[in-house]
């Protein structure tokens, strides 16, 4: 009787982590440029991670690592208890994770046994510190940015696809938008409702910001609208080092 296929499986993964559609009609383009970006110019930032220090490094993507135990031990891996993968990693990479990382697969299995992370906000501020390279506080609330909630969700997205916002989450996260002054959330958090009072534009907002992201140029001029604009570019610029991070370890562990 043949065995389960790992590697199949793994495959099957790596599809799904970028079968999700983007922002916009553009954004396959746009997509090309940073995949050009990511193999060239930006290399050498991206490139400190190796198969090497894979399991060590704080860049480590937490989908990469996510990926590396299902190529690794299949599906089952998402029932263990986290001493089960703790052990294991070691055992059979010949290196442990680092804490920073193991938190990082804590959230991850989270993710994969439980929809809390799209429900309630204290499972939700855990793992989006985890995910964005910080030790989650279990003792004293850590509040994320709006950026690290874009990283969150995006990482979230490429774990699973079938669970709804709640929304207790939907209020949270458009105190975060507000808190950061930012008015008009982006995918993948452009659900998000931002309660405000403001004298602002925000359709024109909308239909600058295509032009905006695309050529990574900030506007300049002292208005709120073009603050905004600079706003949603420096989350936007956030979420991109993320993905880049993603793409370029995804092809680093294809190849291994």
């Amino acid at each position: 009787m043949k065995g389960p296929d790992y590697e199949q499986a793994f495959l099957d993964a790596v599809t799904r982590v970028f079968r999700h559609p983007e922002d916009d009609p553009t954004t396959a383009a746009e997509n090309d440029t940073i995949e050009h970006q990511a193999s060239t110019t930006h290399l050498a930032d991206v490139g400190r991670v190796t198969l090497k220090n894979i399991w060590q490094h704080p860049d480590t993507h937490p989908i990469t690592l996510d990926l590396l135990l299902l190529r690794k031990f299949g599906p089952e891996w998402m029932l263990w208890s986290p001493e089960t993968f703790e052990l294991a990693i070691p055992h059979e990479f010949g290196v442990p994770a680092s804490d920073l990382n193991l938190q990082k697969l804590h959230a991850c299995l989270a993710l994969h046994a439980t929809e809390g992370f799209w429900e309630r906000w204290e499972v939700f501020t855990p793992c989006a510190m985890a995910f964005n390279g910080e030790f989650p506080d279990f003792v004293t609330m850590q509040v994320p940015t709006a950026a690290q909630c874009m990283v969150a969700a995006d990482v979230a997205m490429r774990i699973r696809d079938d669970v709804s916002w709640s929304d207790e989450l939907k209020k949270f996260l458009g105190v975060v938008y507000l808190h950061d002054g930012i008015l008009v959330p982006e995918p993948p958090l452009q659900f998000v409702h931002v309660e405000h009072d403001a004298d602002v534009d925000i359709a024109s907002i909308r239909a600058r910001f295509p032009q905006v992201r695309t050529s990574q140029v900030a506007p300049t001029k002292d208005t709120v609208e073009d603050e905004q604009l600079r706003r949603m570019l420096a989350v936007h610029q956030f979420l991109e080092e993320s993905r880049e991070r993603l793409r370029y370890q995804l092809r680093l562990i294809s190849h291994a």
